[in-house]
């Protein structure tokens, strides 16, 4: 089963969020900017979630068949 109507719009989707997440920059107020990478903000941590659960649902499909 996956979260959007297939595999390659969900794994897209993902993509989309794990670039945002490793771009985001924290503004500290003495011009320094630290970058985290993977961090997950907002609305991306709701489909983040649906998208892992769906991969994992999809690979166990594929490892059961």
């Amino acid at each position: 089963m996956t979260y959007y109507k297939t595999i390659e719009e969900d794994i897209k989707r993902a993509k989309e969020i794990l670039k945002r997440g490793k771009e985001e920059p924290l503004h500290l107020p003495i011009h320094e900017h630290i970058h985290f990478s993977g961090t997950i903000y907002g609305s991306d941590i709701y489909a983040a979630y649906q998208l892992l659960e769906s991969f994992v649902e999809y690979i166990e499909a594929q490892k059961n068949s």
